[in-house]
């Protein structure tokens, strides 16, 4: 009960919320023109800002669906930008993702780790990457018992000097331009270079980013148990915090150590009859490798694949952009339904609302149009007074939400501490006020190209 009362009452103040900006810009609209508006042409606002207060009820419904329908598109619209912009292939300083070819979840042995960091070169002649790393995925709980989201964690295992370099360029090609995810480098971070020298003296220490760091209720120094989850059941591990991520994108990452995970998993049989665990040969997540060129990239890919030596399981090399694209290929289908299906449904539905507003009006101020073509307005005048209240409602409708999407998304929503940040861009804040003027005009041009072309006589023959 008290849920529904809440949801209402939630719905009813962001309603409230999302309609002040529309009295506001009537009332100071009016205020401006009226004491300082003394051009002919900007006193012609005058008449759409009246008379779009004149029925209140029907503009407020207006304004908010239409607000609504804004915010619908410029989300769908963003999830595509940002798709698309993390699919885009590079022509330079490109990285390669290496990962099992026939499973989703890959798992290959730790014993392809050299040989893909070297590109499968065999010979001086072959490409060899710039730079590479391993990632090795370890899931695990700090309270067994709970085994809820407050107290999972999700670590990278990894070399620690990769961490400020490869890591982070990695990063750096995921699509994350909204200024809450600008966080520092992690290379120009002192506190984050300092833990990572910690991290060299020690297999056990650990990096974790201060987001994840609040939502275990822990701080750096502390010394803990991290209880395997999933594939790494029964492999506990002790770790000591030595220091945090700076703000920015990796406030949810943490970070450990390869060789003290691989190390782990090498002891497990000691301690269960012999029996080796199960992730002891599939203990490798991905292979990164960055190379200059796209030439380097192809001939990389080509070693790599054709190499005799990952059979078993075979693996998949291919660029970041095109590791997206594949990961997103089970939902190629929604993506489709989004950008051709949804939005323009959308944007129709716009149109509609609009038009049906305007039409209503419309027939409601057939004398009021009479009168204007008596008093010298000519059919041109009319049609641009009585298009400018649909473009002036749509318009402000459409700026509002964009914004309120822009910093709902990225301020309030904030992301920023995950690896693949959720974000509006920047352009959501024009895509707003267009789409809404665009579909404001296009739904009411026909309602007021037929009441322009009323005849004066028509009108005045049924006053009694």
């Amino acid at each position: 009960m008290w849920t529904i009362l809440g949801s209402v009452g939630g719905l009813i103040a962001a309603a409230a919320i999302a309609i002040a900006p529309l009295f506001l810009f009537l009332r100071g609209g009016e205020f401006l023109v009226n004491h300082f508006g003394v051009a002919r042409p900007l006193r012609l606002v005058l008449i759409p800002l009246k008379n779009l207060g004149r029925n209140r009820v029907r503009t407020s419904f207006t304004y908010l669906a239409t607000f609504i329908l804004v915010a619908v598109v410029t989300l769908v619209w963003s999830a595509l930008y940002v798709l698309d912009h993390f699919m885009e292939a590079k022509a330079s300083d490109i990285k390669l993702i290496v990962s099992e070819r026939w499973q989703a979840v890959s798992k290959l042995p730790w014993a392809y780790a050299r040989p893909l960091c070297d590109g499968a070169a065999v010979s001086a002649s072959d490409a060899r990457p710039q730079d590479a790393m391993t990632w090795q995925f370890y899931l695990g709980t700090v309270d067994p018992k709970k085994q809820d989201r407050d107290s999972v964690a999700f670590f990278i295992g990894l070399d620690p000097d990769k961490a400020p370099t490869l890591m982070d360029k990695v990063f750096d090609d995921v699509p994350s331009k909204s200024e809450q995810q600008a966080g520092q480098k992690l290379s120009q971070s002192k506190d984050f270079l300092a833990a990572i020298e910690a991290m060299k003296k020690d297999p056990k220490r650990v990096i974790i980013g201060p987001h994840l760091l609040k939502q275990l209720n822990k701080k750096v120094g502390e010394r803990l148990t991290v209880t395997g989850l999933s594939t790494y059941q029964d492999l506990n591990l002790e770790v000591e915090i030595v220091g945090t991520f700076p703000e920015g994108r990796y406030t949810d990452t943490a970070i450990m150590r390869s060789d003290y995970l691989n190390h782990a998993i090498d002891m497990y049989p000691k301690s269960h009859g012999g029996q080796k665990h199960a992730r002891a040969d599939k203990s490798l997540s991905l292979v990164v490798l960055q190379v200059p060129d796209m030439a380097t990239c192809q001939r990389v890919i080509h070693q790599i694949e054709s190499s005799t030596s990952f059979r078993d399981p075979a693996v998949k090399c291919e660029t970041l952009s095109a590791f997206a694209a594949t990961t997103l290929e089970s939902y190629r289908d929604i993506i489709w339904f989004m950008r051709w299906v949804l939005a323009p449904a959308v944007l129709i539905n716009i149109g509609v609302i609009m038009a049906n507003s305007i039409s209503i009006s419309m027939r409601e101020r057939r004398g009021e149009i009479a009168v204007l073509k008596v008093l010298g307005y000519r059919p041109g005048q009319i049609f641009v007074l009585l298009l400018g209240e649909a473009a002036l409602l749509g318009g402000l409708a459409g700026l509002v939400s964009g914004v309120a999407i822009y910093e709902g998304v990225n301020w309030l929503l904030d992301t920023s501490g995950t690896p693949f940040p959720i974000y509006i861009p920047a352009t959501a804040l024009w895509w707003g006020p267009v789409v809404g003027i665009v579909t404001a005009l296009a739904g009411s041009a026909s309602s007021v190209s037929s009441a322009v072309r009323l005849h004066t006589a028509a009108v005045f023959s049924r006053v009694t």
